[in-house]
Order: C-alpha cells, then structure tokens, then sequence
C-alpha cells in the first residue's frame, strides 16, 4: 500500500539520484522532467501498474508545495522510487531520443550512488571513523545541551520560534562545512573520519559562542549570529587553499 504525505517544500534542483539514510531513491519528478512529460500522465502511470512497481518495494508518495512569486502555491503528489521500480518505470515509456539519453543518465546516476552507499559500509568498519563518530555523538549531546539553554533563555527574552534553533544550528553547520552534501538524517553516517572531526569541532565552537552570548546577557537574536558567525570563519580555514 502507498505511504503519505509529508509535505515537501520545491526541490527541483535535487539531483537525480539521492540518497538517504541507506537508500538511493529517484522520483516521479525528476522522470518526467528528464523525459520531457507532464508530471501528471507519469504519476498516472504509477498509479495504474501499482501493483507491479510494489512487487519491488512498497511505492511510497509524498507532497510538495510548488511556491509561487506572490504567496501560497499549488500541492503536487510525487512518488519516490527505489532503483528497481525507477527502471520499471522507464520502460513503460515510449523511446525517443530525449527518454534514450535519460535512461542512461539514470542507471549511471545510480550506479553512482550505489557506489556510495558502498563506500560508506567500509568506511563505518574503519577503527577511525568509528572513534570519531563516537567522540561526536558525544559532542552533539553536550551542544544539544547548551542549545537546550539557550532555547530557555531566548523564550524568556520572548521569543515565540525559540524551539526552532536545534535544526537551525545544525543545518547552518553542515551548509558551513558540507555546502555540497544533501543535508538529512544520514549525513552525519556518510562523513569521512577527517569529515566528522572538523563537525566536532564546529559543534564545539558553536556550543562555546552560544555559551559566551548567554554569559554576556546578549539579546537572544544576536547570539545566533554569533554562533553562525564563528562556525563559518572556521569552515573557511578548513577550506582547501588555492593554488592561484
């Protein structure tokens, strides 16, 4: 039976093949976008041989809102699909030139994938990683810790998104360090050893700068920048030099 229904924000330029947590998907989307269709006469096709795409994996479906220029915006129903139900999908197409070439953008997506996910199985048996992720796990609760503070503290001082900064804080890390990466619940799985050990140390850095603003009795929307501020001075020293 299909899953339901998150509601997703715009991702059209995700790349063609994802990963998260241990899976590479595709979806309905990025298909019809790569074949040159509508988006609805493909996710129409899903529906009518849903039971054959569930003969794979479950067919799961999830919503995303398409935001328009002048506010609100128009909900689309979107399948996520796994490598096998991906190449199911594509023979039910008619071939062309453009479905041609996508069909083989599609399997070296991923085959590119896989190759990751590959990668990241030995590197998780690494003596190594398997430290650094461990002193991490440590570091992210001693943060989540201080984060917890500061949520207080920027509550008392009225703030009515205060729960907010948990996600904030890590998302405006992993964009600090990992501009290129797919930030998701996996990521942190996915860093190499040398990878982890720069986030322990953005985590400390952040967990220390919410810590001198608290200190200082700073207003709360000031410490965040703060924190912000900090991380990203740091990831710019991390940040490989140019030869020119």
């Amino acid at each position: 039976m299909a899953t339901s229904n998150a509601i997703r924000k715009p991702r059209r330029s995700q790349a063609l093949v994802e990963i998260k947590g241990k899976q590479a998907f595709t979806t309905s989307i990025a298909i019809a976008e790569g074949c040159g269709l509508s988006h609805a006469s493909v996710i129409k096709l899903i529906r009518k041989h849903q039971s054959h795409f569930e003969a794979f994996a479950p067919l799961r479906f999830e919503i995303q809102v398409e935001k328009r220029a002048h506010g609100g915006g128009s909900p689309t129903e979107y399948a996520v699909l796994t490598e096998d139900q991906a190449t199911f999908a594509i023979t039910l197409f008619r071939n062309n030139e453009i479905v041609i070439r996508f069909k083989v953008a599609l399997v070296k997506a991923f085959r590119t994938a896989l190759n990751e996910l590959q990668r990241v199985r030995y590197q998780q048996l690494e003596l190594d990683w398997q430290e650094q992720r461990s002193t991490g796990k440590t570091t992210r609760r001693e943060l989540s810790g201080v984060i917890r503070q500061f949520v207080d503290y920027a509550r008392a001082q009225g703030s009515q998104h205060a729960e907010r900064y948990y996600s904030i804080i890590t998302r405006m890390e992993y964009r600090a360090l990992f501009p290129t990466e797919t930030v998701d619940g996996g990521l942190r799985d996915r860093l190499t050893a040398a990878q982890i050990a720069r986030l322990t140390s953005a985590e400390v850095i952040a967990e220390n700068a919410l810590l001198d603003g608290m200190n200082e009795r700073l207003p709360y929307y000031s410490i965040y920048p703060l924190a912000k501020t900090r991380v990203e001075q740091f990831a710019g020293l991390m940040r490989p030099k140019s030869l020119h």
